[in-house]
C-alpha cells in the first residue's frame, strides 16, 4: 500500500493492518491445509497504456501499469506455487476476467470473498456472482474500506446476495471441509466396489470455497472449492 502516493485514510490503513489482513493470512493457511483453492486477484492494465481499462476505471483514474508494484500481491499474502493471480481491469472480477470459466472449469459453486474495497470490488464482486448462480459468501473482518461507516454500509447493503461470515465462523466452515473430502472418498470407494452406498449429505449441493488474498492496490479476493469432487454441508451455508 502506497500510502504517500494516496489520499489520507488513517481508518483504511489501521483496519487493513490490524484486522484485514492478518485474518486473510489465517484464511488462506487454513484452506491450503485442506488443499481447498485460493484465488488471488489484482488491479493490473493488460497494456502499457491502460487503454484496455474499463471507462469507469479511466475516469476515477486508476492506472495500475503492466508489472508495476501496485499490482502485486501483498508479501504478508504472497501466493504460492501453482496458485492462479487474475489481473482485472474492473471492479467486479467477473467483468473483465476470465474468472467464472475456470471456476466452473474446476467445479465450484461457491464462493467467499475477502479484500479491499468493501464497498467497491467486494460489493460488485459479490452482487455479480449471486447473479451468475454462485453461492456468494463474505468474511466481514477480512474487508476493509476507507471509513468503518462506509464499511458498515456495505456490508448491509449486499446482505441480501451473500452470507456474512467472520474469520472464526469462516475457520469452521473449512474445517467441516475435511469431514465432507472424508465422506466423499467414501462414496467413491463403495461405488468402485460395487456397492450401493447413499451419501448423507444428499446429491446436488454446492461446495465451500475460503478467500484469498489481496492486490497492493484497491482488490478484492475470491476463491473457492467444487462439488465436482466434493459434495458439501450446503446447510451451513445456507442457513
Amino acid at each position: 500500500m502506497d500510502e504517500p502516493q494516496r489520499h489520507p485514510r488513517p481508518e483504511f490503513y489501521a483496519d487493513a493492518r490490524a484486522i484485514a489482513i492478518p485474518n486473510m493470512q489465517r484464511l488462506v493457511a487454513a484452506a491450503r491445509r485442506r488443499g481447498i483453492e485460493v484465488v488471488y486477484t489484482v488491479m493490473e492494465n493488460s497494456t502499457q497504456d491502460g487503454r484496455d481499462r474499463s471507462l469507469d476505471y479511466k475516469l476515477s483514474g486508476f492506472f495500475i501499469g503492466k508489472g508495476l508494484w501496485d499490482a502485486q500481491v501483498t508479501a504478508e499474502l504472497a501466493p504460492g506455487p501453482n496458485k492462479m493471480v487474475i489481473p482485472k481491469t474492473s471492479s467486479s472480477l467477473f467483468n473483465s476476467t476470465n474468472f467464472e470459466y475456470l471456476m466452473r472449469n474446476i467445479g465450484i459453486e461457491t464462493l467467499i470473498v475477502t479484500g479491499f474495497l468493501t464497498d467497491q470490488c467486494v460489493d460488485h464482486t459479490i452482487r455479480d456472482g449471486a447473479d451468475r448462480g454462485f453461492y456468494m459468501a463474505c468474511v466481514e473482518d477480512a474487508c476493509a474500506t476507507d471509513t468503518h461507516d462506509r464499511h458498515r454500509a456495505a456490508l448491509s447493503a449486499f446482505r441480501g446476495y451473500c452470507r456474512t461470515l467472520t474469520r472464526k465462523s469462516c475457520r469452521n466452515v473449512i474445517a467441516r471441509s475435511e469431514i465432507v473430502r472424508q465422506s466423499w472418498s467414501l462414496a467413491v470407494a463403495s461405488r468402485r466396489n460395487g456397492l450401493r452406498w447413499k451419501r448423507s449429505l444428499g446429491e446436488g449441493q454446492d461446495c465451500y470455497s475460503v478467500a484469498g488474498g489481496t492486490g497492493g492496490s484497491f482488490s478484492g479476493t475470491v476463491a473457492g472449492s467444487g462439488p465436482g469432487r466434493l459434495p458439501t454441508v450446503s446447510a451451513t451455508y445456507r442457513s
